[in-house]
């Protein structure tokens, strides 16, 4: 590690060191003998070559990432408090002076009816005649709200349904907002999709970020005019996910297969930081137009960082554009300290070694339909794309009930958000024990246990064990969603591998359309939402159990690589028995130690 080396051996014990010896004499003997046989099978190699876990990899994860994963959640979530309906009911004049307390007076003015959960409470969308001169109240008819509706006012002081009246025969609004948002982030990730692939992934990067941050923005003077709300909505969609995804997918491909794993376990740690303080904001604000404001933010933030994060050099390769790519791996390099063990012109050798051989399979490859033109690719594609419609849905399911939920709803989303907290360090360290399919296999299953434990407690109205259940739906979806993420990088080839993501991604937002629906009809019969994602779980145990072991493999560089992906391993298979580990990571706090001890 150049400079550093010296501290680093007196603070490093004996048996790490005699590992990193171990480490140190394999990769001179694997530069040995790719300079005794001048050929260059994948990317890995210049990888090894100039540094693929160091240095400069650890500024982009800790400088960039990082703060990146944790300001996210803010404005790509901040619709879920903003679109709250709280409870209300009819307003009816005459107790201006306080005669009566509140409750008295909904007992005199409101009819009661049963709930979605079984339960009676009073109307929110009817009050009884006052024009009728029956002085018996309760055989008064019953008649739609005439003067307007009064709120509850314990969590918010106003909500973009408040403001505007969302209620009752236009509690949908909410609902058909989400969705036009759904319906974005699949034309998004389709046409995101294809521009990473075609102009590179710091486009799409700088483009979904203004896209958000001009149309959130005009979102906020556009919610009396209901339509052209909906049409700012589904522009905001547009930019997610691939706003996450481009980020990723550009460190990802500079790193090793060894790394990539711990990186999403840092990054999704950082976003439920994010994502577990924003209803402190949410609730500290109050209002839905501040909270809004304050939401852009974080969009002004990241736009900074576009001057400092790289090109893929992957992607510069797979479009023949040798000498940027060159230009990246020696900077790569120079910040690593290995650049005085590179040969002048080795990295250019082997970048055109590397596009000769992508040239003759590649080189007409360049759309969606490429995904189908292999059997294997072609059956993994739909099957990743299952897996994450299924994560989508699940996830978006629980992120968006949390309003409708009996308890404090900051309070539900905080306990629902930061118990994921663990699901980085967790997800992290099974996928290099477990491998990436069972582990998603795994807690697909308690996913579906949780909704299931869900749905019977809400039969019981036991408020604490529909919180328990959830926490475990949650925690494991949480899990399912990092794996996923993960494999969407390790299955496509370099060329096609933001297409195949954002096409998995489409899939999965097209499929998430239906979570604003799920929720909506709970206010029919309250167990709808917990079965029916229960379904869905059980659909991402079938389908995430037939892809393939991704754990230890490289990144496929061409269409014929990922199509023999795993080509020869049987579905009960463990992990590759062909894997032999770089480097042992027993933990996240390895990576932890890696920082510290690195010349940073």
């Amino acid at each position: 590690m150049g400079e550093s080396d010296g501290v680093k051996d007196a603070k490093t014990p004996e048996s790490v060191r005699f590992f990193e010896s171990i480490e140190d004499t394999t990769h001179s003997n694997q530069r040995q003998s790719r300079k005794k046989s001048k050929s260059v099978y994948d990317f890995e190699e210049i990888l090894d070559l100039v540094g693929s876990d160091l240095r400069y990899q650890k500024l982009l994860i800790y400088g960039f990432v990082c703060p990146y994963s944790v300001l996210m959640p803010i404005f790509a979530l901040c619709t879920v408090f903003m679109l709250s309906e709280p409870d209300h009911w009819c307003h009816v004049a005459g107790n201006e002076n306080g005669t009566y307390t509140l409750d008295q007076w909904k007992e005199l003015m409101l009819p009661k009816q049963i709930g979605a959960d079984g339960q009676e409470r009073f109307s929110q969308c009817s009050m009884y005649n006052m024009s009728d001169s029956n002085m018996n109240y309760s055989s008064r008819d019953i008649i739609s709200c005439m003067s307007g509706w009064e709120y509850d006012t314990s969590d918010y002081t106003r909500t973009i349904p408040t403001s505007n009246n969302w209620v009752c025969s236009k509690s949908h609004y909410g609902a058909q907002s989400f969705t036009a948002a759904s319906v974005g982030n699949a034309i998004g990730a389709i046409c995101y999709g294809y521009i990473g692939d075609r102009f590179g992934r710091k486009v799409v990067y700088i483009g979904t970020i203004l896209t958000n941050l001009v149309a959130r923005a005009i979102s906020f003077y556009t919610t009396e005019t209901f339509w052209l709300f909906l049409g700012v909505q589904f522009l905001v969609g547009t930019s997610y996910p691939m706003v996450y995804i481009a980020v990723f997918t550009i460190i990802a491909e500079i790193c090793d297969k060894d790394y990539r794993s711990w990186i999403y376990a840092v990054s999704w740690i950082c976003w439920v930081l994010g994502i577990s303080i924003m209803p402190l904001f949410a609730w500290l604000l109050g209002d839905w137009y501040t909270f809004g404001l304050f939401s852009l933010i974080p969009l002004f933030i990241v736009t900074v960082y576009f001057k400092y994060i790289p090109e893929s050099p992957r992607w510069y390769l797979s479009v023949g554009r040798l000498k940027e790519a060159e230009n990246v791996l020696t900077d790569i390099a120079r910040v690593n300290g290995t650049l005085r063990n590179i040969k002048d012109g080795e990295i250019k050798r082997m970048l055109k070694q590397l596009k000769e051989r992508q040239d003759k399979d590649q080189r007409k490859n360049q759309g969606v339909w490429t995904l189908f033109t292999k059997r294997r690719v072609a059956i993994r594609t739909i099957l990743l794309s299952i897996v994450w419609s299924m994560n989508a849905l699940v996830y978006y399911g629980i992120t968006l009930n949390t309003t409708s939920m009996a308890g404090n709803q900051f309070m539900n989303f905080f306990i629902l958000s930061i118990i994921e907290l663990p699901t980085g360090w967790m997800g992290g360290y099974l996928v290099e024990k477990t491998g990436r399919r069972w582990t998603q296999v795994v807690f697909f299953t308690l996913c579906m246990t949780g909704f299931l434990g869900a749905a019977i407690s809400v039969t019981a109205h036991s408020n604490i064990f529909i919180i328990l259940s959830l926490i475990i739906s949650k925690f494991s979806v949480a899990v399912t969603s990092f794996v996923v993420t993960l494999q969407a990088m390790e299955v496509f080839p370099t060329q096609l591998r933001s297409t195949g993501s954002g096409f998995a991604s489409t899939v999965g937002s097209v499929t998430a359309i239906a979570a604003p629906l799920i929720v909506y009809l709970g206010k029919l019969h309250i167990l709808i939402p917990y079965l029916t994602l229960a379904f869905m779980s059980l659909i991402g145990i079938i389908s995430s159990a037939l892809l393939p072991e991704t754990f230890g493999q490289s990144l496929p560089e061409t269409l014929e690589d990922a199509n023999n992906l795993g080509k020869n391993a049987k579905f009960w298979s463990f992990l590759p028995t062909d894997y032999k580990p770089k480097r042992r990571r027993s933990s996240f706090f390895a990576v932890i130690g890696d920082l510290a001890n690195s010349s940073l």
